[in-house]
C-alpha cells in the first residue's frame, strides 16, 4: 500500500508536497514545530 499526500493540514497549518518530490521514504510523522510543519521518519523520536 502507498499513500503519498500532497498536502497536509494541522490545525491552521498548510503544507504542500514540493512537485519533484518522488517520496519513497518509508512512514513518517508530522507535527508543527515554531510555527512549521515538520516531517520525520516514523522511527526518529
Amino acid at each position: 500500500m502507498s499513500l503519498e499526500a500532497k498536502q497536509i493540514r494541522i490545525a491552521n497549518h498548510v503544507a504542500q508536497a514540493p512537485s519533484e518530490d518522488k517520496g519513497g521514504r518509508g512512514p513518517e510523522r508530522a507535527r508543527v514545530v515554531d510555527g512549521r510543519i515538520v516531517l520525520e521518519g516514523w522511527g526518529k523520536k
